[in-house]
């Protein structure tokens, strides 16, 4: 019975440490211009200063460093979260490096803004190869920009809305080009943009919201499109080119 019980035990203290994760803070009281990810005094890790080592989530705020470098030693990442408080300021971050995002538990990785102001992504990045995670990409106030090279690694990009009403003042617009065999798909009321020359190959699904193909845009002859694919009479979708 004793051994039973601490068995038990640490069955549940393992599930308790996968099943969280260390939130990384960007500092706007040390004033960092040069907006480098990689210096540890910019970061707050909730009692220190401190580097993020990967897959930890990333939450910027502020007004500060704005124009922004992901130089960190550590290419993998979870999460990265715009916030609204301290008075935000949109943000551009740069970078060459390609960056994976993995799943955290059973937390699928995510990009979300959820300030008004855009925010733009142009270092490239790589889905998680595991199966049955997948990317998302969530507007949830405001635009998020992509301008570098997204590479889905067979899995699914999806893109979210704030899950109430479309609105064109909350939209992701891919840029850079989406390469791979996975899926794009657009739900929860969200807005997807496409500029660039996509040659992803999995399908274009729009179950609830909206793709716009603006002029500068295409997707892949292999893509096959599918418009109101969730089958919810509910669901509005629409297909812009």
């Amino acid at each position: 019975m004793k051994k039973s019980l601490l068995s038990l035990c640490l069955v549940f203290c393992i599930v308790t440490i996968v099943n969280s994760q260390t939130t990384f803070s960007w500092r706007n009281d040390q004033n960092p211009t040069s907006g480098q990810w990689n210096v540890s005094n910019y970061w707050w890790n909730g009692s220190n200063a401190a580097l993020p080592g990967g897959s930890e989530i990333l939450f910027l705020d502020g007004s500060v460093g704005t124009t922004m470098t992901n130089d960190l030693p550590s290419t993998i990442r979870f999460k990265i979260i715009f916030g609204s408080t301290n008075s935000p300021a949109a943000r551009s971050i740069n970078g060459t490096t390609t960056n994976t995002f993995y799943e955290y538990g059973s937390t699928w990785p995510r990009i979300d803004n959820q300030s008004t102001l855009t925010h733009t992504i142009n270092f490239p990045f790589n889905a998680s190869t595991n199966s049955g995670f997948n990317m998302e990409l969530m507007a949830s106030s405001g635009p998020l920009v992509f301008g570098g090279a997204i590479n889905n690694n067979g899995r699914t990009i999806q893109v979210y809305g704030n899950n109430s009403v479309t609105s064109n003042s909350r939209y992701v617009t891919l840029t850079g080009v989406v390469s791979g065999s996975g899926i794009l798909n657009v739900s929860q009321n969200g807005i997807a943009q496409l500029n660039g020359s996509h040659t992803y190959t999995g399908q274009t699904q729009i179950d609830n919201g909206e793709m716009w193909i603006t002029s500068n845009g295409n997707i892949s002859s292999s893509s096959s499109i599918y418009v109101g694919n969730g089958g919810q009479a509910a669901n509005v979708c629409k297909f812009w080119l």
